[in-house]
């Protein structure tokens, strides 16, 4: 049986040290990716209510010049105004 000395290099043990580490990153970047994909699909999600109505007067909530939903109707209401009562 072959005893390591000081100089000679365990290739083995560096090649299976490689492998679980490449596995491991593998595993950690499959989490990843499935994390941003639940986060853009929550996002699609919440951007498709984005025609929302003024409970006020039922005109659609503009949009800022950022691309955001505004919180402000064009007659001025917000969005958490309560619908005015009959």
């Amino acid at each position: 049986m072959k005893t390591h000395d000081e100089g000679e290099k365990d290739k083995l043990g560096d090649t299976l040290h490689h492998k679980k580490k490449a596995d491991e990153d593998r595993y950690f970047a499959e989490r990843e990716a499935a994390a941003v994909q639940r986060l853009r699909d929550t996002g699609a999600a919440a951007s498709a209510g984005t025609d929302a109505r003024c409970p006020r007067c039922g005109q659609p909530f503009a949009r800022t010049a950022a691309g955001s939903p505004s919180t402000i109707c064009p007659s001025g209401h917000t969005r958490e105004d309560p619908p005015a009562s009959r």
